[in-house]
């Protein structure tokens, strides 16, 4: 695989949205990952097909790739930065490096309304989108430097899409959207679309110093979410999805419809939704698929951490879903299990989560119809406050806890816990610390380590 490196400012680009204006050659390396907003270039007509625009046959590019190499020693006009793209797409693999002009301060492109095209920018790929899987899909990797690449005034969408048979690696970039919320901001509308898209058999791959923060989506015609969309799949290798809002769910930071997520590292944080679904961090609809390794998702202050919805299926094999908050009643603070869903834990942790409300749970909520299977990991130091609820884990549907994994209590005798902030506590009437089962033997106080079945019979 060859790597490109883009160079020199040309010319410039006028100041958007308050923010100075930079290079247009180094605007451009930044925008390239986006796939330039040049949308009639045989460029976009060969490989990002923006629309659906029919590929052309490629033509012999021998020339092209030593205009390249000229322009990466920074000996050819900034025209060449398409040669550059061309001859890289054409051997199905892309490897940007971006290098931002030296300047004071840190390096930023500023997007306003008349650098975003329709749709934002759009990777799909030129070949039959019908077939899966893709034998040889085209792959961009896209290494920001460190370079953030920010939305302002009223440029609303999604800034990337990545389209079925596509896969973008992304590494060391900044993206932020629009809200009207934050302080300083220069924005003059909130978003009506998640940060970044991945379409069905799309990949999506972020690595360390990735983030994506910022974005409040107030609904509309962009989809749902406020950090990413996923209905191909996404794998988590690092950075930070975090300050996101949805309002018209839960959601703000993930929201999975029909896709997979796939979490190794990183951290999903500080996100924000709506009460219907719950889930600020995470909300999964429409048979998606969360995998998490590690990392942590953390937070959410009002609806809790992660919703599990319509046939979804979560699996916790590591990493921590800690210091959530719900604020509502039957939401909890840590992960909601909806009908027909399930939630299975084999490690990892669920812990220092809180509900404030009635009849809910710091940790897990089983609503009826759906399954938690705990073999493995530990929950801990969940609380929660209202009457008839669980500091552990809420169970109306089915909750088997076999082998492993530890549900402290908050009652033990002899020993004790070992340490005091382990304890899962209920401190509303008639609740459990442990584990709640809705109206049958409610109350289960002391730790558990053992096999058990939690399960309420359907009527």
């Amino acid at each position: 695989m060859k790597e490109y490196r883009m160079k020199k400012a040309r010319f410039g680009i006028g100041a958007r949205g308050g923010a100075a204006g930079i290079g247009f050659g180094a605007a451009l390396c930044a925008a390239v990952v986006f796939a330039l907003v040049l949308t009639g270039c045989e460029f976009l007509q060969d490989f990002i097909g923006i629309g659906g625009t029919e590929p052309e046959e490629p033509e012999d590019i021998s020339a092209k790739q030593a205009q390249a190499a000229a322009f990466s020693n920074g000996t050819e006009e900034s025209g060449s930065v398409i040669d550059l793209i061309r001859a890289a797409v054409d051997e199905s693999s892309l490897v940007i490096q971006l290098q931002p002009a030296a300047s004071e301060g840190a390096e930023k492109v500023v997007l306003g309304v008349d650098d975003l095209p329709p749709g934002g920018f759009v990777l799909r790929h030129a070949g039959n989108t019908s077939l899966y899987p893709y034998t040889s899909p085209p792959e961009v990797t896209i290494d920001g430097g460190g370079m953030t690449v920010n939305l302002t005034g009223s440029a609303q969408g999604s800034l990337i899409t990545v389209g079925a048979g596509v896969t973008l690696t992304l590494k060391n970039i900044t993206f932020a959207g629009l809200d009207t919320a934050k302080d300083g901001s220069n924005d003059t509308a909130d978003n009506n679309a998640p940060l970044i898209k991945v379409e069905a058999y799309g990949y999506l791959i972020l690595e360390d110093n990735v983030v994506m923060q910022d974005n409040s989506n107030k609904g509309g015609a962009g989809g749902p979410g406020g950090g990413v969309l996923v209905s191909g799949t996404c794998t988590m290798n690092g950075g930070t999805i975090s300050g996101n809002t949805y309002t018209s769910s839960g959601g703000g930071g993930v929201f999975l419809r029909g896709g997979t997520f796939i979490m190794n590292k990183g951290a999903v944080s500080g996100n924000s939704g709506a009460s219907w679904g719950g889930g600020e961090g995470v909300f999964m609809e429409t048979n998606s698929t969360f995998s998490m390794k590690g990392g942590t998702i953390s937070g959410s202050s009002a609806y809790g951490g992660v919703s599990v919805n319509s046939g979804s299926t979560f699996t916790m094999s590591g990493g921590e879903i800690r210091d959530n908050t719900s604020t509502n009643a039957a939401r909890p603070g840590g992960v909601y299990v909806s009908g027909g869903s399930t939630f299975t834990m084999s490690g990892g942790e669920i812990r220092g989560n809180t509900a404030t409300d009635y009849s809910s749970a710091g940790g897990v909520y089983v609503d009826g119809g759906g399954t938690f299977k705990m073999s493995g990991g530990t929950i801990r130091g969940n609380t929660a406050a209202g009457y008839r609820s669980a500091g552990g884990v809420y169970v109306i549907g089915a909750f088997i806890k076999d082998g492993g994994g530890i549900i402290y209590g908050d009652t033990d005798a002899t020993p004790k816990n070992d340490l005091e902030e382990n304890n899962n506590t209920a401190s509303g009437e008639e609740g459990g610390h442990a584990v709640y089962v809705h109206g049958d033997s409610p109350e289960i106080d002391s730790t558990l380590q053992e096999h058990d079945d939690f399960s309420i019979p359907a009527p």
